[in-house]
């Protein structure tokens, strides 16, 4: 097979009666509706309403249930779709899952979806491929080094490289259908304009776009077109011209929501300046963190901002245990810390939501019991003895108090929609009774209603004198839940915060590089 020709006038992507089911439940039903040529389309819903399933099934991954169909460019994808059949359509896909090998480097990832070149001899014409590789990324901006090893990018990275691994090189028009599963979850806005600067090309290249996110405001300035799908269904298909952020908010939930993010109180820091800090940070050095001092007092949420690669995620990796400091001294509780491993920090009363729940923050093999004791087993059982009992009663606890869906504690984790699991990860890390959580991006990727759920526990956990460390790049989320923020830049700390002055334009401007006088 080779390049399918399109129907002129014929939607890019047309789904009728799509319909999906596993086992008694049934997840897509009678989906239907149309992405037209050169447009940009939002697909939106909140986690478990079936976006990934709608994906899954024009990729190929999932069969359909039998009835409804699938069209590209006019031409009818026969059921089980094959991702040949896809691509000799022109779609291509950014999945959740990057699909990028780690050990290898940004050149061979490159070239093992588009190809090495032509052979001569059995050779690979190197010099053409690598010219070939670095058209791609410079139509995103990106200057690499393409030997770099993909495992030592940030998640951030290796999104912008799955992106321009299906862009196409200059000139090309191919994807003519391009479907990107939250591609810019875990982006800076910095960085989101480069993703935006690429699909605004393909729809000016006459190529329509899929995008799927929870990002609303990124929906309004990206998006001709949204379609709202709630509990399998599709709400409504409408132009986003005209639309509010908290129009969409009700179509997503079915109801209103006063407030999308849980704001957190004006008084109560005032009360918390006059504790001790729980952990203090002198000269702390890393890869990329350069002498950091740092105080963080139990009660207080403690932000940590600023731009992709500037070391809050280091910051917070070497708190948790789970990386070694070059240099600097830590103390925890007035005593000297320097955990050896997360296990040490853990045992300590340190706990830790890492960014990359799926690789990090789960076991996805495992069930949802499995993974919601699997950090302290030792309450369930004795040294060569679980008790199957005793930790299926725990985990149902678990799933009732942190409002985990579906609440089968023995399905796979790795069946739970992102909100969901997330949700498991936070009731893991807190069954152990931390003194200190470490979050790490924790709503990342996660819809609105869970997003709300998460801050209103971040508020909580800090009312009852836990220390929150919230690393993030969502400036929203920052300016809403933190007492005091921190900014850093290339690894300095470049400039400290405090409530009540934290506003998303303050932090915008620090992190964009203005001069912003320090507020205590």
């Amino acid at each position: 097979m080779g390049r399918i020709a399109w129907e002129p006038g014929a939607p890019a992507l047309a789904l009728r009666n799509v319909n999906k089911q596993f086992g008694e439940t049934r997840v897509l039903r009678d989906v239907s509706f149309e992405i037209p040529t050169g447009k940009v389309v939002a697909l939106l819903g909140e986690n478990g309403s079936g976006k990934s399933t709608i994906i899954k099934v024009i990729s190929g991954f999932y069969d359909a249930t039998p009835g409804g169909y699938v069209a590209v460019g006019g031409h009818e994808l026969a059921f089980p779709i094959t991702p040949v059949q896809g691509h000799d359509a022109g779609v291509r896909f950014v999945h959740q899952d990057l699909g990028l090998v780690e050990s290898m480097s940004i050149f061979d990832n490159v070239c093992f979806a588009v190809g090495f070149g032509n052979l001569r001899g059995g050779a690979i014409r190197e010099k053409d491929a690598r010219v070939r590789v670095r058209s791609r990324l410079e139509r995103l901006g990106l200057d690499w080094d393409l030997d770099a090893r993909v495992g030592d990018l940030s998640p951030a990275q290796r999104t912008m490289l799955a992106i321009a691994r299906v862009l196409g090189d200059p000139g090309d028009t191919a994807p003519r259908m391009l479907i990107l599963d939250e591609p810019t979850a875990s982006l800076p806005a910095s960085e989101v304009e480069h993703v935006f600067a690429a699909i605004e090309r393909v729809a000016a290249d006459g190529g329509s776009v899929l995008y799927v996110s929870h990002r609303i405001d990124e929906v309004l300035r990206i998006a001709d077109e949204l379609v709202v799908l709630r509990d399998g269904q599709i709400v409504t298909q409408r132009s986003t011209e005209g639309i509010t952020h908290e129009e969409i908010v009700s179509l997503l939930l079915g109801r209103e929501l006063a407030a999308t993010m849980p704001q957190r109180g004006e008084q109560a820091p005032s009360q918390r300046n006059t504790h001790e800090p729980i952990i203090t940070v002198r000269g702390l050095t890393g890869s990329r963190l350069t002498s950091l001092d740092l105080d963080i007092k139990p009660g207080e949420i403690l932000g940590i901002a600023g731009l992709a690669g500037c070391g809050r995620s280091e910051l917070v990796r070497i708190l948790a245990g789970a990386q070694r400091p070059q240099a600097g001294e830590m103390t925890y509780s007035g005593n000297p810390y320097a955990p050896r491993s997360a296990r040490a920090a853990i045992r300590s009363g340190i706990t830790y939501v890492p960014e990359d729940r799926r690789n990090h923050g789960c076991v996805g093999p495992l069930s949802v019991q499995q993974n919601l004791t699997l950090l302290d087993l030792r309450p369930l059982g004795s040294a060569f003895w679980l008790s199957k009992r005793a930790e299926r009663k725990e985990a149902r606890r678990l799933i009732e108090q942190f409002d985990i869906r579906p609440s089968d504690p023995l399905r796979p984790i790795s069946k739970l929609s992102g909100g969901n699991q997330q949700k498991a990860v936070l009731a893991k890390t807190l069954r152990v009774t931390p003194k200190v959580i470490l979050l790490d991006e924790p709503t990342q990727g996660i819809d609105i209603g869970a997003r709300a759920e998460i801050a209103s526990l971040v508020i909580r956990l800090a009312g009852e004198g836990l220390a929150v460390v919230l690393a993030s790049s969502d400036a929203a989320e920052l300016a809403a839940l933190c007492d005091r923020l921190i900014v850093l830049d290339r690894g300095h700390l470049k400039t400290e915060i405090r409530r009540p002055h934290i506003s998303e334009e303050r932090l915008a401007l620090a992190i964009s590089g203005a001069n912003v006088p320090d507020a205590a």
